[in-house]
């Protein structure tokens, strides 16, 4: 299981701050609480606009590892593929679980820094509580003329009421 790469960690360091790169990598996690970059040359753009996953409620990036395999194994880079993990993986019983700026914060600026880094805008695809999230993200986005053109946002509805 990955993590980050060196050579994006250093970028984000050198651009964002020491901060920033240790809140994106998880390092308190163990490997798989983020992935992407690869080896990467900064600033470059990439083949194919960069995937941010955004995990659903109590997991963490590396549950999301065949997703990532299944793009890798359809042409696109590690470079383009990333995650993080925005909470605390599950320590939390989930129905104790709420959404927290936090939470938002930590995906925006790993969107900043992806976007940034492969010079290109990025595709996001939520699941869960990953969907309010990455939303919430995006409306902000609009508003700062980030770099995000979709957005997958997978959601459990009731289908009961309708």
């Amino acid at each position: 299981m990955a993590s980050m790469s060196p050579t994006f960690l250093d970028w984000v360091s050198n651009t964002y701050g020491h901060m920033i790169s240790d809140r994106l990598i998880r390092a308190d996690l163990g490997p798989g609480g983020s992935f992407g970059g690869g080896g990467h040359i900064p600033l470059q753009r990439t083949q194919h606009q960069p995937v941010i996953i955004v995990h659903g409620i109590t997991n963490r990036a590396d549950r999301f590892w065949a997703i990532r395999e299944h793009f890798i194994s359809n042409g696109y880079s590690e470079a383009e593929v990333y995650a993080t993990t925005y909470g605390d993986a599950g320590k939390t019983n989930v129905l104790f679980v709420t959404m927290q700026c936090d939470y938002v914060k930590r995906i925006r600026e790993l969107i900043i820094a992806v976007s940034a880094y492969t010079n290109s805008t990025v595709d996001i695809l939520a699941f869960s509580m990953g969907s309010p999230i990455a939303r919430k993200v995006s409306i902000v986005a609009i508003k700062f003329s980030a770099k995000i053109t979709h957005t997958s946002l997978f959601e459990s509805i009731n289908m009961s009421n309708t």
